[in-house]
């Protein structure tokens, strides 16, 4: 059974393990949505998602629609995509495309 803990200062109960996404960026969008929905079953709430990548997005977005409401997302600021290599940047309009 998973354990709930307080994120930092805020009142949201996160779980005590989250699921780091770096492994799912280069897989098929089925495996994506098998392995997100397996931790969700588990009492995974959290997910750190750096990939800016396009694909990423659109996967994540397919397994997390109307469950929005129950993940907590960390993502980078900074973190950007251009012609296929991630990048920082400090870009304002550029972090807004994301």
């Amino acid at each position: 059974m998973m354990r709930y803990r307080k994120l930092g200062r805020t009142t949201v109960d996160v779980g005590v393990v989250g699921l780091g996404a770096e492994h799912l960026e280069y897989v098929s969008r089925d495996t994506v949505i098998s392995v997100v929905n397996e931790a969700l079953a588990q009492g995974v709430n959290y997910i750190d998602l750096f990939m800016a990548s396009p694909g990423v997005r659109d996967n994540f977005g397919v397994v997390l629609k109307n469950k929005r409401h129950s993940v907590m997302i960390a993502g980078h600021l900074g973190s950007a995509f251009k012609n296929g290599q991630y990048y920082r940047t400090r870009d304002s309009a550029v972090c807004e495309k994301f």
